[in-house]
């Protein structure tokens, strides 16, 4: 039901696909793959045409985006690239489209990991100790809040005489 753009390379997968392109020569030996090239392939039949209309209009989309990127008009950054773009939706945390089964994003786009990072020990002593002030503030401040509870009462007292 969520799936609306059906791939047709059976078995083998993208990296089959991209292997069979090669072989082909449709795809030269060196060259680096867009994965919305692999993306489009992969909904082609054999004779080269796509079937499905709405898988259609987002091939279109790949064509039109791909041509703009060669001309410079269309910049593509790590995860915001043409078959983003052309799908119109971000990619998951789980896998990356267009690239295989099991790839993570960190993996593909080469994102670096969040480190962590040490705080120093004078820095936690700092907050405990603003913790520790921030509690007897608060400690003081319901002991005024009482204080003043017992002025109002003992006000309303005079004022009903």
């Amino acid at each position: 039901m969520h799936c609306k753009y059906h791939h047709r390379m059976s078995r083998k997968g993208y990296i089959g696909l991209e292997a069979e392109h090669r072989e082909k020569n449709v795809i030269a030996e060196d060259a680096e793959v867009d994965r919305s090239v692999l993306w489009r392939k992969a909904r082609e039949d054999k004779s080269g045409v796509i079937t499905n209309v709405e898988t259609l209009e987002v091939a279109e989309k790949i064509d039109d985006l791909l041509e703009k990127k060669l001309k410079g008009e269309f910049k593509s950054s790590e995860m915001n690239d043409v078959l983003t773009a052309a799908l119109g939706s971000q990619e998951r945390y789980g896998r990356v489209r267009g690239v295989g089964g099991f790839v993570k994003p960190q993996v593909f786009f080469k994102t670096p990991r969040k480190k962590r990072e040490s705080v120093p020990k004078a820095m936690v002593e700092n907050l405990k100790e603003q913790l520790e002030e921030t509690k007897s503030l608060k400690a003081e401040l319901e002991k005024l809040k009482v204080q003043l509870a017992s002025v109002m009462i003992v006000m309303k007292g005079d004022r009903l005489r």
